[in-house]
């Protein structure tokens, strides 16, 4: 039954964007592919921060909440690589 097999998104540790055979969180390439990832989602959250507050001094509050939202899906993908990497170190990878 479909009920008893594991959930592959649950127990993989792909890490989105890399293929090969360094796909996994564990592997050398997957640790660094998950450091851009959060290099990248941090550099995003000071962008989209920078531009929330110019939105919000410009009275574009619309835009403003919206730069907002992105911006905190930024510190969720930060956060997510983050722990995505500590948990592969601790599995045992590089």
């Amino acid at each position: 039954m479909a009920a008893d097999r594991e959930h592959p998104h649950l127990t993989s540790r792909a890490v989105p964007g890399v293929g090969g055979p360094g796909h996994d969180a564990r592997t050398p390439d997957g640790q660094s592919a998950l450091r851009l990832h959060a290099g990248i989602a941090a550099v995003a959250f000071v962008l989209c921060t920078l531009v929330t507050v110019i939105f919000f001094l410009q009275g574009a509050t619309v835009l403003g909440v919206i730069f907002g939202a992105i911006a905190l899906g930024c510190v969720g993908v930060f956060a997510w690589a983050f722990a995505s990497r500590r948990a592969a170190r601790r599995a045992g990878g590089g």
